[in-house]
């Protein structure tokens, strides 16, 4: 689903709409709106300018348009409204490309591209200035896939960076330093696990800018300083999915992408393939589907000899979704049956790092996902989806609540899949239940999705889910 699908599903929502009824009076099929919301048409401006109308959202649809014809920042000058940036494929107009306030490092520029730093002391430089960034509340656009993708290609045929790991600054780091900031990062996650990347990620850049900037600048021998870039690593892999889960896609990819330069600063290549699986990840959520099936393969790939069997399962599991994605049902499954294999193989004495927590539980939920976009494309069953999906929320672990209200999407989907509108909505009312104590805009589109497909059926129990959707939407908007 791209940000534009993200945000009619919303708008949806909120207006107790159907997709067939917003198409009918945007003047277009419900095919041709559902292919916009996925990303894979563009849209008019002619129906942009009907959902407009239609929601009266001004000229928030007509910036989305592709039409080299149409200029949004002349739509925006008629209107009164500020001059939009031009708008990248399948998502939102780019805002305000000037500095903007974001803690000690200043703002962010938006037109600056993620890119792989020449060496690992340009990385150690670009840290502080990426830690200075704060969180926008309204969500960003992931950009362009090119950029990402020239990344990746560094990422698997840079030389490793030698001693670079050493450091001579004024303070000493010792050991104890980097298990604190692991420590630090192991609560964070946990604090985003239970209330969602908008409570977590502000105060993970806080950290990162307040303490570990100044654990960069130290003095260490070599050894400590590959652990305490490893560590740097682990904290941004976390970082950008907060900023991920909280709709901040740019800053999430410029996190993640410095998590990646960090990693292999550190000589980790496990810990770079767990970053690009979650690049992939990103990509799949906001449409760049082929980027995401180009990710999970690099994943897999360059993760080399490293990857125990337990990784090997998590990275053939983010495969198997994007495949599924991509609708290719033969693909997707081999990478499931691969993953299975490998999950089976792992044993306690593998020696997998901390930061690896894939389970039995995780695989279910990739697995549950990719079966319910192949039972959507009419490659699956949905029957399939639906009992691994309730698997996979059987095995949810306490405190998790965002991992629970999303699995719980995937199985109301499901339902929905196979007409149980009653069974999907009293799984929605879970899932709100959960949202309220998550600052999660994932969460808040798979609710606001939820909606849109229970809305039209006139059951007592939908009517509830939709009025519970609509009051925690409008809450968190």
């Amino acid at each position: 689903m791209t940000d534009l699908g993200d945000e009619l599903r919303q708008l949806l929502a909120e207006h107790e709409m159907s997709l067939s009824g917003a198409a009918r009076q945007a003047g277009c099929s419900k095919g041709y709106l559902s292919n916009v919301a996925q990303g894979r048409k563009p849209l008019t401006p002619r129906v942009a300018a009907g959902l407009d109308r239609l929601f009266g959202t001004g000229d928030k649809f007509a910036a989305y348009t592709l039409n080299s014809g149409t200029d949004p920042s002349s739509l925006a000058a008629q209107s009164g409204q500020p001059r939009p940036a031009a708008a990248p494929q399948g998502g939102r107009p780019r805002r305000d490309s000037s500095p903007r306030a974001g803690g000690a490092a200043g703002g962010r520029r938006e037109s600056q591209p993620p890119a792989w730093a020449a060496t690992a002391g340009e990385a150690k430089l670009g840290a502080s200035r990426l830690w200075g960034h704060d969180l926008d509340p309204g969500g960003t656009p992931v950009g362009a896939a090119t950029a990402v993708a020239g990344v990746i290609l560094s990422w698997l045929t840079a030389l490793p960076d030698g001693a670079a790991a050493s450091a001579a600054g004024d303070a000493e780091v010792s050991g104890h330093d980097v298990s604190r900031v692991r420590s630090v990062r192991a609560w964070l996650k946990d604090l985003d696990n239970a209330h969602g990347g908008g409570v977590a990620f502000p105060l993970a850049a806080a950290y990162l800018r307040s303490e570990v900037a100044i654990l960069l600048r130290g003095s260490c021998d070599e050894a400590t300083g590959i652990a305490l870039l490893a560590a740097i690593a682990e904290t941004e892999l976390d970082a950008g999915w907060f900023a991920y889960d909280a709709g901040d896609h740019r800053l999430a990819r410029l996190y993640l992408v410095h998590a990646l330069r960090m990693s292999h600063a550190a000589g980790s290549r496990l810990l770079g393939a767990r970053i690009v699986c979650a690049l992939s990840h990103q990509a799949l959520h906001v449409g760049q589907v082929s980027l995401s099936v180009d990710l999970a393969r690099a994943a897999r790939a360059g993760a080399g000899p490293d990857a125990t069997p337990r990784a090997s399962a998590m990275l053939a599991a983010m495969e198997a979704m994007a495949h599924a994605g991509s609708g290719d049902a033969a693909q997707c499954g081999q990478a499931l049956d691969d993953a299975e294999r490998a999950l089976a193989r792992a044993t306690a004495q593998d020696g997998d790092p901390v930061w690896l927590d894939f389970d039995e539980g995780g695989l279910l939920g990739h697995n549950a996902r990719a079966l319910r976009d192949l039972a959507a494309a009419g490659l699956a069953p949905p029957g399939r989806a639906r009992q691994t999906a309730a698997r996979s929320v059987e095995l949810c672990r306490d405190g998790h609540g965002r991992t629970r209200a999303q699995r719980n999407a995937i199985l109301a989907t499901t339902c929905v899949q196979a007409g149980d509108i009653d069974q999907a909505a009293a799984i929605g009312e879970l899932i709100i239940a959960d949202a309220w104590g998550l600052q999660s805009r994932h969460v808040q589109g798979d609710i606001a999705a939820l909606a849109a497909s229970i809305g039209p059926a006139r059951s007592r129990t939908a009517g509830t889910f939709t009025e519970q959707a609509r009051e925690l939407l409008a809450a968190r908007r």
